[in-house]
């Protein structure tokens, strides 16, 4: 009995997804004729067509459809599998795998950490990508550590134990005088946030932005015209 490929089944979620051949592409980074020639492999193996395909786009069968529950729950077992056994590996060769934000602190703590002393476990460092769901990441033990800046109690969640390296206080204002003349004593909050504001994103400060956002709503009845979102400190300066 043939039975289909991992490969192919991620494939067909990734066009299930992105609705057309040239999106489940550019999603897994591979050519659209690559994708085709997946999803006809697949088609060929079940018997049946997953896609219909015309000039107005690609849309699912009837029988496909039927499919999708249950190939998404073969790949989330494959992807669980890989993931815990990548967390039994790194267990047996004493390694920690930590993911850090674009924050100072955190790449500080990784340039101080790169000698380690003999016989302490190895350290596997990576820059958290952007839209990563880090706090499940952890449940889900695809990492080990995370240093990462919150704001509050955003961060706080059963299961995660957490603790504070760094605390600082308040919200720290920066503007450019070309721009923006700044003055103490004429300050407004709500002109400034009418114009282009520079925030943290989730991977630096989790929770910040929905903060910023009611209390300005609340407070001043304003939304945030147009943010720009910095994944380090220096995104925000550059």
């Amino acid at each position: 009995m043939i039975t289909p490929e991992i490969r192919e089944l991620q494939v067909f979620l990734a066009l299930v997804k992105a609705g057309s051949f040239s999106s489940a592409a550019q999603q897994l980074g591979v050519t659209q004729p690559a994708v085709s020639a997946q999803i006809l492999k697949l088609e060929q193996m079940i018997g049946f067509p997953l896609f219909y395909r015309c000039p107005e786009g690609t849309s699912i069968t009837e029988q496909g459809q039927a499919l999708v529950p249950l190939v998404e729950d073969i790949v989330k077992e494959y992807t669980d599998l890989l993931r815990r056994a990548a967390y039994w590996k790194r267990s047996q060769t004493k390694e920690v795998k930590i993911w850090t934000d674009g924050s100072r602190m955190a790449q500080d703590a990784r340039k101080n950490c790169q000698h380690t002393a003999a016989g302490a476990p190895a350290e596997a460092w990576q820059e958290l990508d952007a839209g990563v769901d880090w706090l499940q990441a952890l449940k889900n033990l695809e990492t080990d550590v995370v240093l990462a800046g919150s704001f509050l109690k955003a961060a706080e969640i059963p299961g995660i134990k957490t603790t504070i390296v760094r605390q600082q206080r308040g919200v720290t204002i920066a503007w450019n005088p070309t721009y923006y003349v700044f003055n103490r004593d004429s300050f407004s909050l709500p002109d400034a946030i009418s114009s282009t504001t520079i925030l943290p994103a989730a991977t630096l400060a989790i929770g910040f932005r929905e903060f910023l956002t009611q209390w300005c709503k609340s407070v001043y009845g304003l939304a945030l015209e147009e943010v720009i979102e910095c994944r380090s400190e220096l995104d925000a300066v550059n």
